[in-house]
């Protein structure tokens, strides 16, 4: 029986050690516990062949079927089984400080973290300490501190990488050592000349199906970066199955770079990828890598919506705004709501109702607000005919730019600029491919492939109502 074959390993003291771990799981009058507290008061006989299901069923709980009692005592075994893991985890005091640094780190509290880090770092580099579980845990702190969310990395990002190489570089040397010295003594002690047959080339340590996979993903990690189209299609499919069997860390490091990548393809005009850039971010959703404690940003959230309306994937923009909108703040639902019907209309060429929505909504957030002017500003020169109208509102519009200069990055004021710029040449230039070469020239611009669309419904407005294009 599992459970007594655990119980014959506890010493003296830990009888009544486990008791108590066992109270914060159980209440006094559980089986599990009553089950435990009987083979306490059992302790000599615990070797006893008459000890087993059977006996306790009639024994301490005759009134329920045997299968209860059965699993009853799997329950209590899994609970000691734990209890065995926490003594362990107790005794490895320095193993603790690295999952105190994980867990710090993991609950965003950076700032603790980092000074948790930089202890560990300081012990564990001493030169006297002559244990080589040190360089492991080393090892372990780099990794998790360089390839969290930890904002040090804005301004450290390059000294936490080299720090990272120099560890893992120290820790294979020192194991290679280590484990040469085991097998010669190996060697030695058993004489078998043969034994170098049983140890796996060095170079041939990927054999395994498992392992050649995860080398071809970080390769193709490689790949990508220099955009290569094949390994985002591999990285994809991999990424799009339900077995791929990343750990946490690597999904998110290909899920990022593959959307990132993606995310560029189409911004590029390559519409041909807009398929895959919204079940990649579908994806992101459902298995949390878009999300923080469960919860998605308000920016992020109005962003992957208006991707899908810039697309043209109005039904799929709908379905994701009902699906998904109780992920962000309760207190940002409402003008979400407001913001996304707005951008629905204009989505849908219904400018007047775009801009009457728009004229309504109230926003903090500078990238929200600025979409808003966005859509204004398109929707404006769509429907008016009044080029002094048409100008007061870009200028309106750059004073609105300049004046939240510092709040954007220069990337950002540079392409919001040049849409008001673009419109400004829509209204005044006739040579119409003049412009969209300039559309298609321009390095930094916002609503880059909207705007074929935008002055395809001025050709069509004008038209219906008899105005001047």
């Amino acid at each position: 029986m599992r459970l007594l074959e655990l119980l014959k390993t506890f010493k003296k003291a830990e009888w009544n050690n486990c008791a108590q771990y066992l109270r914060m799981h159980y209440s006094a009058e559980g089986e599990e516990y009553a089950l435990y507290q009987y083979i306490k008061q059992k302790q000599p006989q615990l070797k006893d062949d008459r000890l087993t299901v059977d006996f306790f069923h009639q024994k301490l709980f005759s009134s329920v079927p045997r299968k209860y009692v059965q699993n009853t005592a799997s329950r209590l075994s899994k609970r000691i089984e734990a209890y065995i893991t926490q003594v362990e985890i107790d005794k490895d005091t320095e193993g603790q400080k690295l999952y105190h640094f994980k867990a710090l780190n993991g609950r965003g509290l950076y700032r603790y973290a980092d000074q948790q880090a930089a202890k560990c770092r300081k012990k564990w580099n001493d030169t006297n300490l002559k244990d080589h579980r040190n360089f492991s845990r080393l090892l372990q702190l780099n990794h998790a501190h360089y390839l969290s969310n930890n904002p040090i990395k804005n301004t450290n990002k390059i000294d936490l990488l080299s720090e990272l190489i120099k560890t893992y570089n120290s820790y294979a040397e020192l194991m290679l050592k280590f484990y040469s010295f085991l097998f010669a003594n190996e060697k030695k002690i058993t004489d078998i000349s043969k034994i170098e047959d049983k140890i796996l080339d060095f170079n041939t340590h990927f054999n395994v199906d498992s392992e050649t996979n995860l080398l071809n993903t970080l390769i193709k990690l490689r790949l990508l970066l220099t955009e290569d189209n094949n390994a985002f299609n591999y990285l994809f499919e991999e990424l799009c199955s339900d077995s791929h069997h990343y750990s946490d860390e690597l999904a998110i490091i290909v899920y990022e770079k593959c959307r990132v990548y993606i995310t560029k393809q189409v911004a590029s005009q390559k519409t041909q990828h807009s398929e895959k850039l919204l079940a990649i971010n579908d994806i992101g959703i459902q298995r949390g890598y878009l999300l923080f404690n469960g919860r998605m940003s308000v920016l992020q959230f109005s962003n992957i919506f208006s991707t899908a309306c810039g697309l043209g994937k109005i039904e799929w923009a709908k379905k994701y705004l009902t699906k998904y909108i109780s992920l962000i703040s309760i207190e940002s639902v409402s003008f979400i709501e407001l913001l996304s019907s707005a951008e629905l209309h204009f989505a849908g060429h219904s400018y007047f109702n775009a801009i009457e929505i728009l004229n309504q909504v109230e926003l903090v957030d500078i990238n929200l607000r600025l979409k808003q002017r966005y859509m204004l500003l398109c929707s404006f020169y769509v429907i008016h005919d009044n080029y002094s109208f048409i100008d007061a509102q870009i200028n309106n519009y750059n004073q609105f730019i300049y004046y939240n200069k510092a709040k954007l990055s220069d990337s950002l004021f540079e392409a919001s600029l040049n849409l008001g710029k673009i419109i400004r040449l829509l209204v005044t230039n006739k040579n119409e491919n003049k412009t969209l070469e300039q559309i298609n020239k321009i390095k930094h611009l916002v609503f880059r492939l909207r705007l074929p669309t935008i002055i395809e419904q001025r050709k069509i407005y004008a038209k219906k109502m008899g105005l001047n294009y």
